[in-house]
C-alpha cells in the first residue's frame, strides 16, 4: 500500500497543534486567563485543525462505457456497475466511486467479455475513464483510462486472446495493466458458463473522507467469521419482518452517515434511496433464507465482506417478493472495527 508522506507528516503536526490547543484551553479555562468568548473560540480553532474532522473535498468519478459486451466495474475488488441486465446494444454510465475508495493505493479495472447475441457488430469494447473532481471548484482532471476491443467480429472465438487489444489514454502512460483469465465468470442466455477477461490497474487516491471500512481490520474468511455473518443477517431479517424499521437504521447507521457524507444528502433522504422502506411496503421478507447456497466473500483485502448466492449470481439472503411480480434485494457489506462486526455500506 502507498502511503503519502507528506500528508502523514502533515496530519501528525496538526494533531501536535491541536493536542497543544486543547490543552491550553482547559488550562485558560481553569486558570480564568481568558474571557468565556475568547476561550470558546479558541476551542472552535482547535477543532477544526484537528486532522480527525478533515472529510477531503475530492470526489472519484468512474465513467463506464460498453458496446455488446457484459462488463463489471471493479472497485477494490467490488463490482460497482455491470451491464449483466443489458449487454446487448451501447450503454454508457457513470459512478461516483468515491465510497469504495481510500487514501493511498486503490485497485481499478473491468472485467470483459463480448455477448454473442445473434448480431455482427464492427466491435465489441468495454472502457473506462476514472476523473478527479473537486466538491469545491468543480475543477476535473482525468487520472486513467483504458479500453480493452474485441474485433474478431463473428469469425474468431470470443476465447482467442489474440483478439483482444487494450489502448491507454495519455494519463495512463505512468500506470501498468495486469490481464486475467476469469474461469466460468460469465451465464450466457443458453445457459453455457464461458470465460471473462479481467483488466486492472493500481491508482494512487488522495484527499477524500476516510471512511470507516478503511479503519477496519482483515480478516480470516473462514467458518467462524460465516457463523457470525449469519447471524447478523438473520438478526436484520428479523427487525424487518417486525417492521422494526428504526434498528435497522441503528445498525446502518455508519453507511447512512457516509452515504450522506458523499451523496450530500440528508441521512434520511439517503436511507430512503436505498429502497428498504419502499420494499417493505410492496414486497414480504423472505425469512428463511437457505445459507448453504451462500458463500462468504471478501473484498478490499479482506475488510469488508458479505454473502452472496452462490454460483449462480450475487444475490443478498435479505429479499423481498411481492404481487405483480415486484422483487427487491439489499447488499449490505460488513466489516470487523475495533473488534466489532458493523454495517459500512
Amino acid at each position: 500500500m502507498l502511503v503519502n508522506k507528506n500528508q502523514t507528516r502533515y496530519d501528525f503536526i496538526l494533531t501536535i497543534i491541536s493536542i497543544t490547543c486543547y490543552l491550553n484551553y482547559f488550562i485558560f479555562y481553569e486558570t480564568a486567563c481568558i474571557k468565556n468568548h475568547a476561550k470558546y473560540i479558541f476551542l472552535v480553532i482547535c477543532i477544526l485543525m484537528y486532522p480527525g474532522v478533515s472529510m477531503g473535498n475530492s470526489r472519484y468519478i468512474a465513467k463506464f462505457k460498453t458496446q455488446s459486451s457484459y462488463c463489471f466495474l471493479i472497485v477494490n475488488d467490488v463490482h460497482v456497475l455491470n451491464t449483466m441486465n443489458s449487454s446487448k446494444g451501447t450503454i454508457s454510465t457513470a459512478a461516483d466511486i468515491t465510497p469504495m475508495l481510500e487514501n493511498g493505493e486503490n485497485k481499478i479495472g473491468f472485467i470483459f467479455r463480448p455477448d454473442d447475441w445473434g448480431v455482427n457488430v464492427s466491435e465489441y469494447y468495454c472502457e473506462i475513464e476514472l476523473v478527479k473532481t473537486n466538491t469545491n471548484n468543480n475543477a476535473y482532471e482525468p487520472i486513467v483510462g483504458f479500453r480493452v476491443t474485441f474485433s474478431g467480429g463473428d469469425k474468431l472465438s470470443f476465447d482467442d486472446k489474440t483478439t483482444y487489444s487494450i489502448n491507454l489514454n495519455k494519463e495512463s502512460s505512468l500506470y501498468s495493466i495486469s490481464e486475467r483469465t476469469i474461469q466460468d465468470m460469465i451465464l450466457l442466455d443458453n445457459g453455457v458458463r464461458a470465460n471473462a477477461y479481467g483488466y486492472t490497474t493500481n491508482v494512487n487516491i488522495s484527499n477524500i473522507p476516510q471512511w470507516a471500512w478503511t479503519k477496519a481490520s482483515t480478516q480470516k474468511i473462514d467458518n467462524s467469521l460465516r457463523a457470525a455473518i449469519i447471524k447478523s443477517y438473520s438478526d436484520i431479517i428479523d427487525n424487518i419482518s417486525h417492521n422494526e424499521i428504526n434498528k435497522i437504521k441503528e445498525k446502518y447507521a455508519i453507511a447512512i452517515k457516509e452515504g450522506a457524507v458523499s451523496t450530500g444528502m440528508d441521512e434520511g433522504i439517503y436511507f430512503e434511496t436505498i429502497g428498504i422502506n419502499d420494499a417493505m411496503v410492496k414486497g414480504h421478507i423472505l425469512k428463511n433464507p437457505d445459507w448453504n447456497k451462500f458463500k462468504l466473500v471478501g473484498y478490499a483485502n479482506n475488510r469488508i465482506f458479505r454473502l452472496e448466492r452462490y454460483p449462480t449470481n450475487k444475490i443478498s439472503p435479505i429479499e423481498w417478493e411481492g404481487t405483480d411480480d415486484f422483487y427487491y434485494s439489499w447488499y449490505p457489506y460488513f466489516s470487523i472495527i475495533d473488534g466489532k462486526l458493523v454495517l459500512v455500506r
